[in-house]
């Protein structure tokens, strides 16, 4: 199991019934972007990680995109396809990622008890 960063245009990662990213717009991007190689008919491509050359998998499903545990470089190509897609980036935290790659954590909730 490993920690994903996703690409969507929904409130959190894991809402559902908001506007969402469509399998056209996704393709659309892999035929416009020469970084990002198709190895399958519909969902899934890679990238070879420039620092690394090690293949990251960029998985589109339930209308977003997600990546597992993207490096600095990787995480910037996904700002900027958000970018184009209208979309910002998100972590399973709920951190959302600034165009410099910096997140900003959620906002952490404390409860207290008021008797």
């Amino acid at each position: 199991m490993g920690y994903d960063v996703h690409i969507t245009r929904m409130h959190s990662w894991y809402a559902e019934g908001e506007p969402a990213i469509t399998r056209q717009q996704w393709q659309s991007v892999l035929t416009d972007d020469p970084d990002l190689e198709r190895i399958d008919e519909n969902d899934t491509a890679q990238m070879l990680d420039p620092s690394r050359h090690v293949a990251r998998f960029f998985c589109y499903a339930n209308g977003q995109i997600s990546v597992k545990k993207p490096n600095k470089p990787v995480l910037m190509k996904m700002l900027a396809i958000a970018d184009k897609l209208g979309a910002r980036v998100i972590g399973d935290d709920g951190e959302v990622y600034s165009r410099d790659g910096t997140a900003d954590k959620p906002a952490q909730f404390t409860i207290t008890e008021n008797w």
